[in-house]
C-alpha cells in the first residue's frame, strides 16, 4: 500500500516538467511564427519596386483665371505610371502683412470627386453640378487616343452616349471620362494641369468663353456677382447660368490642387509637391516650387 503511494506521488511529480516542456515549445513555435511573418512583411516592402519619375512643375498666379495655373508636364518614367497607384501631395505657408500665417495645401487621391461647381461646360453639355477628380490629364496616357482636347473635359464617347452630356451619364458609363486623376497613365509626354474657375475653356486652351462669377472678376451685381477684382472670387449666379459658391460649396481646379485660399499665394512664394506611389509607400517625385506671377 504504501508503495502504491510512492509510486502515485512520483508520477504526479513527473506531470509537472512534462508539462514546462510542452509550454515552452508551444510559445517557441508562436514567436518563430510571428516572426516568421513580419520578417516576410519586410521582405514583401523590399521586393515591391517603386518607379522612377521625373517631372517639370510649375504655378502661376496672375490674378486672374483664365492666366493663372497649375502644369506639371512628364519628361522621363522607366516604365508607364498608372495613376491609380499614386497619391499627390501639396503644402505652402504664407505670412501675411498683418502678421497672420495661412497654411495651405491638398492632397489628390484616385477617385475622390475634389471638383464640384454647378455650369454649362460647353455646346456638349447641360447645365449641371459637374464633379471629377483633378488634376486632369492631358496627351500621351490619356484615354484612348492620347490626344489632348482643349476643353476641361478630354472623354471618349461612350455607347450610351447622347448631348446634351450631363454628370449622370458618367455615373452609368455612357461617357468615360479618361482625363481624371485615377484614369490615366503617366508617361512622357503627360500634362497634369488645373485652372481657376471663370469659363467654359479650361485645359490648357486659352481662357475663353468666360462667365462673371470665378476667379479675378470684376465686381458686377447686374450679371449676379458680389466682391472679386483681381487676386479674388466672385461669387453668386450669372446671367449664362453659372453658379460659384464659397469653399467648399464650389471648388474649382486649381482649389482641388493647392487647397483653399491657394489665391494668397504671391510670385516667390513656394508650394511643396510630392508624388506618392502608394503600393511602395514611396516619395518618387518631389519639389519646392516658386510662384510665379
Amino acid at each position: 500500500m504504501r508503495q502504491s503511494r510512492m509510486k502515485l506521488l512520483s508520477s504526479e511529480e513527473a506531470v509537472s516538467p512534462v508539462i514546462g516542456v510542452m509550454l515552452m515549445l508551444v510559445v517557441t513555435i508562436i514567436i518563430a511564427a510571428v516572426v516568421s511573418a513580419f520578417a516576410g512583411g519586410l521582405i514583401g516592402n523590399e521586393d515591391q519596386k517603386a518607379p522612377k519619375l521625373i517631372m517639370d512643375a510649375k504655378i502661376v498666379n496672375t490674378g486672374y483665371w483664365s492666366s493663372s495655373y497649375f502644369k506639371a508636364e512628364v519628361t522621363g518614367v522607366d516604365d508607364p505610371i498608372d495613376t491609380q497607384d499614386l497619391q499627390i501631395m501639396t503644402s505652402w505657408s504664407k505670412k501675411l502683412v498683418n502678421g497672420t500665417t495661412i497654411d495651405g495645401g491638398a492632397t489628390m487621391v484616385p477617385g475622390d470627386r475634389n471638383f464640384r461647381v454647378f455650369y454649362v461646360v460647353n455646346g456638349w453639355s447641360a447645365k449641371d453640378n459637374w464633379t471629377y477628380v483633378c488634376p486632369q490629364g492631358y496627351g500621351p496616357g490619356v484615354g484612348l487616343s492620347g490626344e489632348e482636347n482643349t476643353n476641361f473635359w478630354p472623354f471618349e464617347k461612350g455607347p450610351n452616349y447622347t448631348k446634351p452630356a450631363t454628370m449622370a451619364q458618367f455615373e452609368t458609363g455612357g461617357l468615360t471620362n479618361y482625363s481624371w486623376f485615377g484614369n490615366y497613365n503617366l508617361q512622357s509626354g503627360t500634362i497634369m494641369f488645373a485652372r481657376p474657375f471663370g469659363g467654359r475653356l479650361g485645359g490648357q486652351a486659352t481662357g475663353g468663353g468666360g462667365f462673371s462669377v470665378g476667379y479675378g472678376m470684376a465686381a458686377d451685381t447686374s450679371q449676379g456677382n458680389t466682391g472679386g477684382g483681381r487676386y479674388w472670387y466672385s461669387y453668386g449666379t450669372d446671367s449664362k447660368g453659372a453658379t460659384f459658391e464659397s469653399y467648399p460649396e464650389s471648388i474649382d481646379q486649381m482649389m482641388a490642387v493647392l487647397g483653399n485660399n491657394w489665391n494668397y499665394l504671391r510670385a516667390g512664394d513656394v508650394v511643396t509637391m510630392k508624388v506618392i506611389h502608394t503600393p511602395s509607400g514611396k516619395v518618387i517625385w518631389q519639389k519646392d516650387i516658386s510662384v510665379e506671377g
